[in-house]
């Protein structure tokens, strides 16, 4: 008797568990999707990726790539996110709020973070070395003005944009314009139309990277 409601116990659950597992497959997929919409700008597409995958997070991180930072920051908030809250504050220019939440987390790369956007570039590397982040570690050498060493880290961790920026700090606009294309950095292309002084041109891409932040507000 025991062994047939055994039985019949694990054919009742086996089809739920089996639902269960389909829906976390599906939720870390669309999560996944909504990342690489994220990572293309693409903010509209990366809402409805990460609302359908029920990721929070993924929203909070849309509102801070969009610069609307109390919306982030309610979202941060209400699922308890230190490192999202600590993202939000560094946008926001507030360190030492920042600081408090990485430091709950042990989240060097981003402590490291804020101590080079206070110019802190030797502390930075000194709490970077504990994480081996090679992008912060990339813009740590960058605000030291050693342009070869953030160039050599920027590569390792494909960052494009970082590439971009140290060829626009040595004046190869040519490679900066090439690396900013690859990373769709609509900011960075602005900023060698700048150093290009094609004025006109600059102004649309940083018109059209407002356009692509506020898309989403309504």
């Amino acid at each position: 008797m025991k062994i047939r409601r055994s039985f019949l116990l694990k054919a009742l659950l086996l089809p739920l568990l089996g639902a269960a597992f389909l829906l976390m497959g599906f939720q870390q997929g669309m999560s996944a999707i909504g990342h690489r919409h994220l990572k293309l700008r693409e903010f509209n597409k990366a809402i409805e990726s990460f609302t359908m995958a029920g990721d929070k997070k993924g929203l909070g991180l849309v509102q801070i790539k969009q610069r609307f930072y109390k919306q982030a920051e309610k979202i941060f908030k209400e699922i308890g996110d230190d490192d999202g809250l600590g993202l939000t504050y560094l946008r926001m220019r507030k360190y030492d709020k920042a600081l408090t939440h990485f430091k709950k987390t042990k989240n060097h790369a981003e402590i490291g973070m804020v101590l080079c956007s206070r110019h802190k570039f030797k502390e930075a590397l000194e709490e970077l070395k504990k994480d081996n982040n090679f992008t912060v570690a990339a813009h740590a050498y960058m605000g030291m003005g050693q342009h070869k060493k953030a160039l050599k880290l920027f590569e390792r961790a494909n960052d494009y944009s970082g590439q971009g920026l140290v060829y626009l700090a040595k004046r190869e606009l040519g490679k900066a314009e090439e690396n900013f294309k690859k990373a769709n950095d609509i900011s960075g292309l602005g900023l060698v139309a700048l150093n290009k002084r094609q004025f006109s041109k600059a102004h649309k891409y940083f018109v059209q990277d407002q356009i692509g932040r506020a898309s989403c507000r309504e």
